[in-house]
Formats: structure tokens, C-alpha cells, sequence
């Protein structure tokens, strides 16, 4: 699943097998790493163990909080449960998202497997978005769970305020409360995010784990196999999406979040335009220059190049850019043994020439 995903599993820049963060921590599973830290862990366990097992959930936690890890994954294989390890309250309250491939009862998971899994992919995961996400469902979660709690418990100020601006009387009142916590409650306290693209076909199709990734074959043929069966097709995908071309790179987020260029169609136009000013370029001297100039040539608006991360001065298409570059220098286009410096390789001059 991690090789699918866009991991590299024999880069131990990228995954980890069984990381200690110090010597005399317990061993996580796997450790990815992004910018040379670890950003996610996974701790899997065999195949029907009991997932709700609260050892198993503590472990998880536990160990992603020792090494100040924010996100961590215990699964099976079959069910994924993701945990915000940092997040206040018990274990519930760090409950993320969960999902399942194959559900037992034959029912569809409330959050669609390729959805989940695409947010700990290793384009989106360092884009943070899984933690744009947090903020959006934590704040509904939340803000239902109050509204719900003050309509149960008829809150007096909720009460007089119904009152006066709809001309009721208390009695009318308390019985409108009633009926609207019956609403809100079968609602849903907690939203599904949008209906997401079929992210796992493009993954096994032409996405980073395809072509760009040093994969093992064995494990690559594997995972090629088990996600293309009609089977997996129907677990994953059990209604059709409106997007039909969409890429890894396409954003199933809310609809606040600019869509951009995904880092695959991004490669080319880069290479070129690091040969149009000769080849062998600084990020400091020239790295807003291709970032306005490929804004230009994919037509962005202003709130696409505006639009920031979370929590970060940095722009998502600045951020963007930056990891297209580490992409190329991964599949042998661009020279990455220089710090700042954006240099192409022959076969990079060839690619950008073609």
C-alpha cells in the first residue's frame, strides 16, 4: 500500500522499518519522513486483530507522541484508523478518520478508503492537507457536539433568545428544541468531506508510484494486482465520480481550496523553464521568477497563487513548485547535490527539449 502510495519503502530517507526515535523507545513499524523528519507513523498489525483494542490504539498514539510525531496510522491492512496525536482529549478525540477496503457487512465505510488513503500519500501528505482537513471536521465536530448539548439540555439564554426573536412562548419553545435535536442529531455530528476522484487508479496508473518511484517489482506487481481487481474497484470506488480525470495532484478537500497543477504536469513545464535561463539556476535569484511565470502559463487566478498553507507564510503554489523539484530530482532530471541550486542533467536537457 506505502509503494502505491507514492512511498518509496527501500529509501530510508522516506520509510523507516521498525524506527526507534531514540534508543530506548519502542520500535514503530514505519516511519515516513518528509523534509528529513518523521511526519507519519504506521503501526500494522495482522490481518482480523481487533483495531478497537485500546492497547493497540495507545500504542499508536504513544508512540507518535514520544517523537513529537503529529499523525499516526494503526491498521490491519483492511481497516484504517488515523490519529491526530497531539490533539487534546482522549482517545477518541485524536480519532481522525477511519475507513475500511473490504467492510464485513457489505456496507460502505462513511469515508471512502481512497479518499483516506490518498491524504497519506507522499504528494499530499507534505502538502498538509490532512491537517487543513483537521482543523475544518475538529471545528464541525465540535461545534455540532455544542449545538447538540444546548438543545438537549433546553439552555436558558437559547431559550429567551428563541423567544423574543421568533415571537414564541417558552412552551412553544422548549417543543421546537425537541424536534431540532432529533434534526441535528440524524444529521450526523460528524461531516463527510467531498466525494473524492479515483485516486488509486492514477496512483497504479501513471502516478508517482508508476513510473517515477524505484520500486521493488514483486511488491509493485503486488500491489498492481490486488488494487486493479474488480473486486478492490468496487470497494473503492462504489459510485461514480464527477471527476474523471482527475490526478493525485487534483484536491478532494473543501471547495475553498484552490485547485493547482498537479506535480506531474508540472515537471515539464519546470525543465523548461530552468533551460531558458541556461540550465543551472539558484532558487534565490530565479525561484520567484518560474513561480510567477508558471502561475502565467497555467492561468492561475489570484487566489490560487495567493493561498497559503496552514500555519506557514509559504504559498501552496510556491510549495508546490518546490516539491516538483525534488520529484525531478528523484527520477534523475535535475542535479540535487547543491543546496539551492536548481541545476538540469543531460537526461533532464533531453526531457525539457523533446
Amino acid at each position: 500500500m506505502l509503494h502505491a502510495l507514492g512511498w518509496d519503502c527501500e529509501d530510508p530517507d522516506e520509510v523507516r522499518w521498525e524506527y526507534r526515535y531514540t534508543s530506548q523507545d519502542n520500535p514503530v513499524d514505519y516511519a515516513l519522513f518528509v523534509g528529513g523528519r518523521p511526519r507519519l507513523f504506521v503501526e500494522a498489525k495482522s490481518l482480523g486483530r481487533d483495531l478497537g483494542d485500546h492497547k493497540w490504539r495507545m500504542q499508536a498514539v504513544n508512540y507518535a507522541n514520544a517523537a513529537g510525531v503529529e499523525w499516526c496510522v494503526l491498521t490491519d491492512g483492511n481497516f484504517w484508523q488515523i490519529y491526530k496525536s497531539n490533539a487534546t482529549g482522549d482517545l477518541d478525540s485524536k480519532l481522525f478518520l477511519t475507513t475500511c477496503l473490504y467492510p464485513p457487512d457489505g456496507r460502505q465505510p462513511a469515508y471512502e478508503p481512497g479518499y483516506v488513503l490518498s491524504l497519506l500519500s507522499r504528494e499530499k501528505l507534505p502538502e498538509d492537507e490532512i491537517e487543513t482537513l483537521w482543523t475544518r471536521l475538529n471545528v464541525d465536530r465540535r461545534g455540532a457536539k455544542a449545538l447538540q448539548d444546548s438543545l438537549r439540555e433546553k439552555d436558558a439564554v437559547l431559550v429567551r433568545l428563541l423567544q423574543k426573536r421568533a415571537g414564541l412562548t417558552k412552551g412553544e419553545v422548549l417543543s421546537f428544541l425537541d424536534r431540532a435535536r432529533i434534526a441535528v442529531g440524524s444529521s450526523g455530528a460528524t461531516p463527510e468531506p467531498p466525494a473524492p476522484p479515483p485516486v488509486i487508479d492514477t496512483l497504479l496508473s501513471d502516478g508517482p508510484a508508476g513510473a517515477s518511484r524505484p520500486t521493488s517489482p514483486s511488491a509493485a506487481e503486488a500491489a498492481r494486482k490486488a488494487w486493479t481487481t474488480r473486486r478492490a474497484r468496487q470497494a473503492l470506488m462504489p459510485t461514480a465520480s464527477p471527476v474523471a480525470d482527475a490526478t493525485l495532484g487534483g484536491d478532494p478537500l473543501p471547495s475553498s481550496t484552490p485547485k493547482l497543477p498537479t506535480q506531474r504536469e508540472l515537471e515539464v513545464p519546470l525543465l523548461r523553464a530552468i533551460l531558458k535561463r541556461g540550465g543551472d539556476i539558484t532558487s534565490r535569484n530565479h525561484g520567484a521568477q518560474i513561480d510567477a511565470e508558471l502561475a502565467d502559463a497555467f492561468g492561475l487566478d489570484q487566489e490560487q497563487r495567493r493561498a497559503r498553507l496552514a500555519n506557514r507564510s509559504e504559498t501552496l503554489w510556491s510549495n508546490r513548485i518546490r516539491w516538483t523539484r525534488m520529484r525531478l530530482v528523484k527520477k534523475g532530471d535535475l542535479d540535487g547535490s547543491r543546496r539551492g541550486v536548481w541545476a538540469l542533467t543531460e537526461q533532464g536537457r533531453r526531457r525539457a527539449a523533446e
